[in-house]
């Protein structure tokens, strides 16, 4: 109920940015117009994101660019969802329910992810994560094919809809079964997915956004660059997990030492340990097309960095406490210490994050109302942008189909 309440209050100035616009103008009116390809499945940056722009697309027919809020709420319903499966997870791999609410704070206030409970679009993103928790709950039973992978395979299907951070979540999945030797079943989980993708990637997929020159990860320096990239990746989403500046080394240190003894195929352990490797390929993956925007400091990426290594970080601390007398209130203060450095995060993302700035929200406010009134001030060719993909032209458009009043 925190989390859900702060996750209300740090939207309560926020606003559209970006890629919110993309989908609001061309991808809305090309539905509008009956061309549902160019809509639903045309790349965005590269993924695939047809269910988060239906989602857009009916919300927008509904409550125009009148309510940002609404925009939040899949993504912050799913956010809420996401803390009950790591707390599934924990508790089903032995951990004491302790470590498990903390786990749960730890992900509840990850202010150093702010971006995917603030800008609307990155629903694409919690989606996969959402789905992917939830097909590994269902995927951790004995015995051979069920309805519950069934309903995981479907879920992995709806994923790779919801944007290509899927795949790497969908080779976690699969790792998870074939180190059971349940080959069968990670066949089932893995191809039909798979399949479905490439089918989309072959005739509408991209591998152009962010790649800058044809030598691109063709040389030992490209390979140096993704190694730097994940490396640098995990190294945030850590970070992240503890609000403490350089502790990831500390963090990978205190969760070796808690884990040596224990078997990677040992039902506490396998499961965390695939969802880390999924954490990896996620930064790899993501590297592959993004190593020459700098360093991964995207708040949505050390969002899912961050989630799928926090069981096996918590796991391993409380395996190296488990001697010790005062490990409860060392919990406890660790649980106090991320989730009050975490609100302090959140509320001071409200003050700087752009999707809260009010002079720009002001200065397109402005320009709507400018338009709205048949005022020429502002015309021009090419239309005046005031965020990226958002123009005269298409506030016009906008405002003639009432989704944009005054």
């Amino acid at each position: 109920m925190i989390s859900f309440a702060l996750s209300l209050w740090i939207n309560r100035t926020t606003w559209f940015l970006g890629d919110d616009f993309a989908i609001l103008t061309n991808r809305y009116f090309a539905a509008a117009s009956g061309n549902w390809s160019q809509a639903l499945l045309l790349p965005h940056n590269d993924h695939l994101v047809a269910l988060p722009v239906l989602v857009f697309i009916g919300l927008g027919h509904i409550f125009g660019l009148n309510n940002h809020l609404v925009y939040m709420l899949p993504a912050i319903f799913m956010h809420i969802a996401i803390l009950f499966a790591i707390a599934i997870i924990l508790k089903k791999r032995c951990a004491s329910t302790l470590t498990a609410v903390s786990a749960v704070c730890c992900v509840a206030f990850l202010s150093a992810g702010f971006e995917v409970l603030m800008m609307a679009t990155n629903m694409a993103h919690v989606a996969p994560i959402f789905l992917g928790l939830y097909q590994l709950i269902l995927v951790d039973h004995d015995g051979d094919i069920s309805k519950r992978d069934i309903v995981a395979m479907m879920l992995g299907a709806i994923a790779i809809l919801c944007a290509g951070t899927s795949i790497p979540l969908i080779v976690m999945i699969t790792l998870f079964l074939v180190l059971q030797r349940q080959f069968k079943r990670a066949a089932l989980i893995a191809v039909p997915p798979a399949t479905l993708w490439l089918m989309w990637f072959a005739k509408y997929g991209t591998l152009n956004h962010g790649v800058k020159g044809d030598t691109q990860f063709t040389t030992y320096n490209k390979a140096a660059q993704i190694a730097q990239y994940v490396i640098k990746g995990l190294q945030g989403s850590l970070e992240a997990i503890s609000h403490v500046g350089g502790s990831s080394t500390l963090l990978i240190i205190l969760c070796f030492l808690g884990l040596y003894k224990h078997s990677i195929k040992s039902k506490a352990i396998l499961m965390p340990f695939c969802m880390a490797v999924g954490s990896v390929m996620f930064y790899f993956i993501t590297g592959f097309s993004r190593v020459t925007f700098g360093a991964p400091v995207s708040s949505r990426y050390v969002y899912l960095g961050a989630i799928f290594i926090i069981p096996l970080v918590f796991i391993g601390i409380e395996s190296l406490l488990e001697q010790v007398a005062s490990r409860h209130v060392f919990t406890i203060v660790a649980t106090i210490w991320m989730s009050a450095m975490g609100v302090i995060g959140f509320l001071a993302a409200t003050e700087t994050a752009p999707y809260s700035n009010k002079a720009r929200i002001d200065t397109i406010l402005a320009a709507r109302d400018l338009v709205a009134s048949g005022s020429t001030e502002i015309s021009g060719t090419p239309s005046p942008t005031f965020d990226p993909d958002l123009t005269v032209d298409w506030i016009k458009r906008l405002i003639d189909n009432n989704m944009w009043n005054g």
